[in-house]
């Protein structure tokens, strides 16, 4: 009884999604420039959140809370500060000299601006290859976190192949219908739900544990008491600063987090979106990354080494079981936001660098859209 009502949990939440892509389907233009960037008209809150839910994928409910269980809770300062303030000087620095030459020359990929700008159709299908080459395994890794936590959310009720298949078919039929408005819309509302979850999570198992924070630091104290330092260990200064760079500026060279650059509708919604970024991030990695390390002084364990994730152990533990599947549903929600985004952009730089510059040129917008929609699912089902 509990694997099903579990199960349709998130289920039901699947077919919300799938209405808002019903809408954004009827309402988007069967062009190209539509399916792939929403014809540039993003606003604050939709590019903010389109860019959030994008990035925070299965690493946020499952790696984070992971890597504080194992190692302590300053992850919140690699990821929530270090690396979102880059991150923010780089989407402005990079994000907005690109939104200037995206309106002037209607570029849809980075393939297409950087091919354009050194007269080079070799360079322009080079940034594709690497593009989709590291696309695949990320898409990879969303299928195997969707597919681990189905199995784990529900005993195996639903096998690890049936978990990540479901969640394949279900991104397949969205992104195909919705394209790029269809799914920034549903960033929107799976950001706003990834935020109100974790952070409830929090606050249920802070008052389920007897003595709260007290008895919370005690098993700190007596298992982990490095936890209650700065730095050190793992996390020296050399290692954090490492991990926040590399991490900023990879992140700003993600296909699916650069094509974002070229959506905003103006200038002013660029700065606004990177001004609030690094509040944005703090705000769901702090209750993340906190979840895993009272795991920890809870005296909970976990097979980390094995692939068994510790947020799944802690809620299972501490909260009843719906209140568990709806935030695995926002764990979920997190790696399709992700994966949607990634077979997005994989399709565009599949169509719009290796198609139309090497096979035909001439193609027509509609011919285009249809090919980028097959693109999404060829995509989708070669990763499975």
């Amino acid at each position: 009884m509990t694997a099903t009502l579990q199960l349709g949990i998130i289920v039901g939440y699947l077919l919300v999604a799938l209405a808002v892509g019903l809408v954004a389907y009827r309402l988007t233009e069967r062009t190209a420039e539509d399916f792939y960037l929403a014809s540039r008209t993003f606003g604050t809150v939709v590019l903010l959140f389109t860019v959030f839910a994008t990035l925070l994928s299965a690493f946020t409910f499952f790696g984070g809370p992971d890597t504080a269980y194992a190692f302590g809770p300053e992850w919140i300062l690699v990821m929530g500060l270090m690396d979102g303030i880059i991150f923010a000087i780089l989407w402005y620095v990079i994000g907005y000299k690109q939104w200037l030459l995206g309106q002037r020359h209607g570029y849809v990929t980075l393939g297409e601006m950087l091919g354009d700008r050194f007269g080079s159709a070799s360079l322009r299908a080079l940034v594709a290859a690497v593009s989709l080459f590291w696309l695949f395994p990320y898409v990879m890794l969303q299928q195997i976190g969707a597919g681990g936590a189905l199995a784990s959310l529900t005993d195996g009720a639903v096998p690890f192949w049936g978990g990540a298949a479901l969640i394949t078919v279900f991104m397949i039929i969205y992104v195909v219908l919705a394209g790029m408005r269809g799914i920034a819309w549903t960033d929107t509302l799976q950001g706003a739900f990834m935020l109100t979850m974790v952070w409830a999570a929090l606050l249920w198992v802070l008052t389920a544990v007897d003595g709260g924070i007290a008895t919370i630091n005690a098993g700190l104290e007596a298992d982990a008491p490095a936890f209650f330092a700065l730095g050190g260990g793992f996390y020296t200064l050399q290692t954090m600063l490492t991990f926040a760079i590399s991490i900023a500026f990879g992140v700003a060279m993600f296909p699916q987090v650069n094509q974002r650059f070229f959506a905003a509708a103006s200038e002013k919604v660029l700065k606004r979106s990177f001004a609030l970024w690094p509040v944005l991030v703090l705000l769901l990695f702090v209750p993340a990354f906190i979840l895993g390390a009272w795991a920890k002084g809870l005296g909970l364990q976990a097979d980390i080494g094995a692939g068994e994730n510790i947020l799944p152990v802690l809620l299972g533990e501490y909260t009843p079981a719906w209140f568990a599947a709806l935030v695995i549903a926002g764990a979920i929600a997190a790696m399709m936001s992700s994966s949607d985004s990634m077979l997005l952009s994989g399709s565009s730089y599949f169509t719009r660098d290796v198609y139309r510059p090497m096979i035909n040129d001439a193609i027509s917008e509609r011919r285009e859209d249809f090919l980028a929609r097959g693109g999404v699912a060829v995509f989708a089902l070669a990763a499975l």
